[in-house]
């Protein structure tokens, strides 16, 4: 076999390996994303909990917000990621500035969830667990990148403590509606 036919024997070997490295790449970050949605799951069933042993009723404004922003996270789980979920708090933030009407639904609507968890402490514990599964999942599904460049923007954790959850309800459900 001559120099040239041993090398482009060795180039193709190469792209053969390349190519099934990106196959198992590519199959590790489906694994991660749909690992990173099992604390949502596990809100969800926290939050069905609560009505299934008469603690909170499903007509509840605060609840239905709740159980529909976990469904909105498990829906959009692929766009999950820090980068899309600042662009689309931001948004709404300035969606709110601008709209009176959006500003009192997101003020009223935290207003219900802060008296439901104050009422409810087992509602309390599964908002933080939607809080956590959400970060959780955010984080397993933002490319080191994007956290760079957030961060160098906007620290995530000023986010984390500036956003209220009304403000994350609205945004997901544009996000669904996208």
């Amino acid at each position: 076999m001559s120099y040239l036919g041993l090398a482009v024997l060795m180039a193709a070997s190469v792209a053969v390996v390349a190519w099934q490295a990106n196959r198992v790449l590519a199959g590790l970050a489906d694994a991660r994303r749909e690992v990173s949605r099992y604390p949502l799951y596990a809100a969800r069933d926290a939050l069905v909990r609560l009505v299934a042993l008469g603690l909170m009723d499903e007509r509840e404004d605060a609840w239905k917000g709740a159980y529909r922003a976990v469904n909105n996270m498990l829906s959009i789980h692929e766009r999950l990621d820090l980068r899309s979920v600042v662009d689309r708090v931001e948004r709404t933030r300035d969606l709110a500035k601008s709209d009176l009407r959006v500003q009192r639904d997101i003020e009223l609507f935290n207003r219900e969830l802060r008296r439901a968890c104050n009422r409810v402490p087992e509602f309390r514990q599964a908002m933080e667990a939607v809080d956590a599964g959400f970060w959780y999942a955010m984080r397993r599904q933002t490319p080191a990148r994007d956290v760079m460049m957030i961060y160098a923007k906007r620290k995530a954790s000023e986010l984390r403590r500036s956003c209220e959850f009304g403000e994350l309800v609205s945004a997901t459900d544009a996000m669904c509606a996208a």
